[in-house]
């Protein structure tokens, strides 16, 4: 995933808890995109040396932002106030939200900077020691916050050698470590279509190896080190955005539009929670959940109108139990996380 930051949104509804999330500058993305390492598969962004592909929001375009700056956005309205600016040469390629402190790390420039939600400010940054990575460059994609350690979660592309694996990122000091089995560097990573289960210590990711036309998602155990199948499809259909919270489980949107349940027991085997499509394609990382209420958010692009799809219910893993409302937002939104209010 590549997430190219214009704004920062705190996104306010009538909950107990906030949306934070991420606009993008369409031209700063696709020239970065021009260059990098991270690419797409059939409509899915994807990291590996040897594939290639353009942008997934080619032809997508969106309201203009309002520079680098944090805003807040009303969800009832749609309204949007400037509350902190960022440098205009910016580039978050990746996030991660200790919600507990209120804060939201930024990964950009081989450092996390945080940014401290409550205050309204930038705290001191920390460099990442990325010497492990191959070629002396940053090498980690899918960041996930581990609440039982307080620390990053994400998978390392060529890390500590010719393959791949998951490493934890220790927020105050900067020092990884692998903390599973390596894999081979010969299966796609694909970006923004992951997900992590702190509590249960499972992390799940989409992997596209060598050239099977199919994609698989992975249940990876932390504890154990095994890995379980759980999902394969065509290398285009693949899950994105994926979650994993207390209140719904595993969650995707599905190459249909529709957000779907996933099994973590029985392979290949989903329910559909919302009632037909979403109502747009899911921006990246744009899916997230209440853990107090189980309501659901997804920010969406449907051509040039960017919504804010919420789904509500009581009972969940049936569509027929959650009732869904979009709100119109100004600009796409990507890199949905949701904090509790002090």
């Amino acid at each position: 995933m590549l997430c190219l930051i214009v704004s920062l949104l705190i996104v306010y509804g009538a909950y107990a808890e906030k949306l934070v999330g991420l606009t993008f500058d369409i031209g700063a993305r696709d020239a970065v995109l021009s260059g990098s390492h991270r690419f797409h598969k059939g409509g899915r962004r994807f990291r590996a040396d040897t594939r290639s592909g353009s942008s997934r929001y080619a032809l997508q375009e969106s309201a203009p932002a309002p520079g680098n700056a944090i805003v807040s956005v009303n969800t009832a309205t749609g309204n949007t106030t400037v509350l902190f600016h960022l440098p205009e040469d910016v580039i978050v390629t990746e996030t991660s939200l200790d919600p507990k402190a209120n804060i939201l790390y930024l990964w950009y420039n081989q450092a996390l900077h945080p940014y401290d939600i409550k205050a309204g400010e930038m705290l001191p940054s920390v460099v990442v020691d990325v010497s492990q990575c191959e070629g002396g460059s940053g090498c980690f994609d899918e960041f996930k916050w581990d609440a039982e350690h307080e620390r990053i979660v994400a998978v390392g592309m060529g890390f500590s050698g010719p393959h791949n694996t998951l490493v934890s990122i220790d927020v105050k000091t900067g020092t990884v470590e692998s903390i599973s089995p390596f894999f081979s560097r010969e299966c796609a990573l694909y970006l923004q279509c992951s997900a992590f289960d702190s509590v249960g210590r499972n992390y799940f990711a989409w992997l596209a190896c060598k050239d099977a036309p199919t994609a698989s998602l992975y249940k990876i155990d932390l504890r154990s080190g095994h890995n379980t199948t759980l999902l394969t499809y065509g290398f285009r259909d693949v899950m994105g955005p994926m979650m994993h919270s207390t209140s719904t489980g595993l969650i995707g949107v599905g190459a249909d539009g529709i957000l779907y349940h996933v099994s973590e027991s029985e392979t290949n085997r989903t329910i559909p929670l919302s009632d037909g499509p979403l109502g747009g394609i899911p921006s990246m990382g744009g899916l997230t959940t209440s853990s107090t209420t189980g309501d659901i958010f997804a920010s969406l692009v449907d051509l040039s109108r960017n919504k804010l799809a919420i789904l509500h219910g009581t009972a969940r893993k049936e569509a027929k139990n959650y009732t869904k409302r979009l709100e119109e937002l100004p600009y796409a939104v990507e890199c949905l996380y949701l904090y509790p209010l002090p």
